[in-house]
């Protein structure tokens, strides 16, 4: 220490002069900083865009989609597989692990839509990309619904019973708001069904049917004319009221081979039915979403209440329920930082442990912690600040803060005993000396966070729970560290049978 205090008197010019540069690279590397709003986020997630016309949802799914998702779920390390049916268009939305080499995946299911687009309808166009903030909004609330029932199962027919069943549960529950159910009853249409073998007598087979009842139906291009400086096709189809009755459609004449007549009725079955507006599919199996919003309550008492009224419901054999939306990834959120703050605290023990030397002792550092998180939940509630992402976060940070205050005080203390005080002495003179550092460091980073607590205006809900978390957390461990720690660590030593070693060189020179 002495050598470092004579370097630094012989050398002050030159500590000058490094002080004055350092402090002009640092000014040349903020204006050369590179800036944004929010940082930049890297999606495991790729979107797969179909278009196919006008082609009703039922026919979408069983002959584009369904193979797609076979396709992309042979890609390595994908975790799910989502569908959104609707007329004309599909979207798959495929989930990676995380950790997953994006580009690398995005080029493999490439290859898988490659292989299987010459199977899928003519006119067909897919799309493959990554999801990027660019077409998945990155702050936006309102990507999924708060509140969302899915119910699986195959019959539509049961799946619309069972979600207006679920409707009528959420509208019974006080909180819940803009209640909504993804099958609604969609455009009337006519489900034609070709017999093979009728159409087979007069040589034509079900795709050439079909060809013929779409040119009446949706019209053929028969000839151009030209209408100023450009030419407007003319499509030819029945009228209105011929392609909107059963009945006349049919006695639609079909066209054979030989140039025999028949009507549509002769080789075909006609129903009319309501179709879908949509079809969702997680996984291969199709879905119903029941969403709903909340208004002057928590999503987590309002799941709660859901889910009670979901176990009252006989779901037939086969059919099961799922809480999504936003609950969903507010859970795996929780376990992803619930995961960081075990890391965090077994990394902190392992730091204590080389600077006590001891693996004992830093457990009477740690003793505050758990009375720092009892004060984080007794100061969210008396904000009443709901538990989310930032007040965990804040949580997390108090890892650090809280054992800083238990470091100043035992290594005192260590110090003490070391010059042969004994361990009570030693304690409560390292309370009384140390009580001003841990009350000047713990006020500066109250007062440093009480802005962000108290902050109003745009953005602000977003750090206040952090804010609110470390000042409650850190004011209760602050005045029971003073407590706890010195009477944990007397409990500790009488346990271990003799006192902590803090400083082997010391003891032996002794």
């Amino acid at each position: 220490m002495i050598g470092l205090t004579l370097f630094l008197k012989r050398h002050s010019r030159a500590l000058y002069l490094v002080f004055v540069l350092l402090s002009v690279l640092g000014f040349l590397a903020f204006e050369n900083l590179p800036s944004d709003v929010y940082p930049s986020l890297s999606f495991p997630r790729i979107a797969v865009i179909i278009g196919s016309g006008d082609m009703a949802p039922e026919r979408v799914l069983v002959s584009i989609t369904r193979l797609l998702e076979e396709a992309c779920s042979q890609v390595y390390r994908v975790r799910w597989i989502r569908s959104k049916t609707i007329r004309g268009a599909s979207e798959l939305s495929v989930e990676f692990q995380n950790g997953t080499d994006m580009i690398f995946s995005l080029h493999q299911l490439q290859a898988r839509v490659a292989e299987v687009q010459s199977r899928l309808p003519a006119g067909t166009s897919v799309t493959v990309e990554l999801v990027t903030p660019a077409i998945f909004p990155v702050l936006s609330y309102n990507i999924k619904a708060p509140v969302e029932v899915r119910v699986f199962g195959e019959d539509p027919a049961k799946l619309k019973a069972l979600s207006v069943e679920i409707e009528g549960q959420l509208r019974s529950i006080s909180g819940l708001v803009d209640i909504a159910c993804n099958l609604r009853e969609g455009a009337p249409e006519f489900e034609i069904k070709v017999d093979g073998v009728r159409a087979g007598k007069v040589g034509l087979t079900p795709g050439e049917v079909t060809q013929q009842v779409q040119d009446a139906l949706f019209g053929r291009p028969a000839t151009q004319v030209k209408r100023g400086d450009r030419l407007v096709t003319v499509r030819v189809r029945l009228n209105e009221r011929d392609r909107l009755d059963a009945d006349r459609l049919g006695s639609l004449p079909i066209i054979g081979n030989g140039g025999h007549m028949l009507p549509l009725s002769a080789l075909a079955s006609i129903r009319s039915k309501s179709g879908e507006q949509e079809i969702l599919c997680e996984n291969q199996q199709r879905y119903a979403s029941i969403s709903a919003s909340l208004e002057g309550r928590d999503l987590g008492s309002a799941v709660t209440e859901v889910r009670a009224g979901m176990a009252k419901l006989r779901l037939p054999l086969g059919y099961s329920l799922d809480i999504a939306g936003l609950y969903r990834s507010q859970q795996e959120t929780f376990e992803q930082l619930s995961f960081v703050f075990v890391l965090s605290s077994v990394l902190v023990y392992l730091l204590l442990v080389t600077q006590f030397r001891s693996f004992v002792q830093p457990l009477a550092i740690f003793a505050a912690l758990p009375l720092a998180l009892v004060g984080v939940f007794a100061g969210l509630n008396f904000t009443d600040t709901p538990l989310n992402v930032s007040s965990f976060m804040g949580m997390i940070l108090l890892i650090g803060l809280v054992v800083k205050n238990g470091i100043i005080l035992l290594e005192y203390a260590n110090r003490l005993q070391d010059e042969g005080i004994s361990i009570d002495e030693a304690l409560g003179r390292a309370g009384e000396i140390r009580l001003r550092p841990i009350l000047m460091t713990t006020l500066c980073t109250l007062l440093g966070l009480l802005p962000l607590a108290c902050g109003s205006g745009t953005g602000a809900e977003l750090q206040k729970p952090l804010a609110i978390a470390v000042i409650s957390g850190l004011s209760v461990s602050t005045i029971f560290t003073l407590l706890v720690v010195p009477a944990v660590y007397k409990v500790l030593q009488k346990f271990a049978g003799s006192r902590f070693v803090a400083n082997p060189a010391a003891n032996s020179d002794q």
